[in-house]
């Protein structure tokens, strides 16, 4: 199982104005495994309707574009476990 992790808290949250529409093509450049992209915008999208706070804004857009916008943007990454090569 893999979970998401977290870049750097941005200096300025980005804007609406900075991508106006967002699309898997975004999203598949930091994902590029679009089972991990769903999951992983399922779990984000869940933890900002829970009331975490969002890492890119943008004007009456959904949980689930902003949880898009926040993994195209390189906000959320994927956070796949270590290999071990022993085994």
């Amino acid at each position: 199982m893999f979970g998401i992790s977290y870049a750097a808290w941005p200096s300025r949250l980005e804007t609406s104005s900075s991508m106006a529409r967002i699309t898997v093509e975004d999203c598949i450049r930091n994902v590029p495994n679009r089972f991990h992209l769903v999951q992983m915008t399922a779990i984000r999208t869940k933890q900002l309707k829970k009331g975490a706070r969002a890492l890119a804004t943008g004007e009456g857009n959904k949980e689930v574009v902003t949880a898009l916008r926040e993994i195209a943007l390189g906000y959320i990454k994927p956070d796949y476990p270590e290999e071990n090569p022993e085994g």
